[in-house]
């Protein structure tokens, strides 16, 4: 974002657009469920490395200083896993979000392991290697390797984490599995997630992660 794009920071009355970071897996979930969903949307570059997400007009739209964001029709909606239940819920026809009680209660079982697990292994450590975000290295390692083979176990013998069908479950626990390599870790072991990041790629709409951001001095 130029300082001319961050003169203001309107929300627009209609439409729906996407404040994100490039290379961010909260914002990637989103953009590629948006994707997948046939959602028309405008997306506007924040890039944490420069602090936009700081700057007091991005502020006034989200005071946590976070992306993603999502504005649809002048209403302003934060947090990526918030997003993808709104978007669900709105347009999704019932194929993401299910309906019987006991299944929605697994599918969030997954949203709480992407917001908790997995943030605080493949994310962290990631962010790490390709920012330098500072870490306990060693322990962030440990919860990632923790958090592949428990994927792994759970994929063994199934396309999908729950259901079988896709569901958020997967929309939201694939982009920083799909980016282990940024965080100097191999999918190479894990097989049963190597086959289902490849099923998650072939859904309709699919974009991939973009290319990684550099790597920290």
């Amino acid at each position: 974002m130029t300082p001319e794009q961050n003169a203001a920071v309107p929300i627009p009355a209609v439409g729906r657009v996407l404040y994100a970071f490039r290379f961010s897996g909260n914002s990637q979930r989103v953009r590629v469920f948006l994707s997948m969903l046939g959602l028309p949307f405008e997306e506007r570059p924040i890039d944490i490395r420069q602090a936009e997400q700081r700057r007091p007009e991005f502020l006034a739209i989200n005071p946590a200083g976070l992306v993603p964001v999502l504005i649809e029709d002048g209403r302003v909606l934060t947090d990526s896993h918030a997003i993808l239940v709104w978007l669900a819920q709105r347009h999704g026809a019932g194929q993401w979000w299910p309906g019987d009680p006991w299944d929605l209660a697994l599918v969030m079982q997954w949203l709480s392991f992407s917001a908790n697990e997995i943030h605080h292994g493949p994310n962290l450590l990631r962010r790490h290697h390709r920012l330098g975000l500072p870490i306990d290295v060693e322990a962030t390692t440990q919860r990632t390797l923790a958090v592949m083979q428990r994927l792994e176990d759970r994929l063994t013998g199934r396309d999908w984490l729950e259901l079988g069908r896709p569901t958020l479950a997967d929309i939201a626990c694939y982009p920083y599995v799909e980016a282990l390599p940024d965080a100097r870790l191999s999918l190479e072991p894990y097989p049963a997630v190597r086959a289902w990041l490849g099923r998650i790629a072939s859904l309709p709409g699919y974009r991939p992660m973009p290319a990684a951001a550099p790597a920290a001095a």
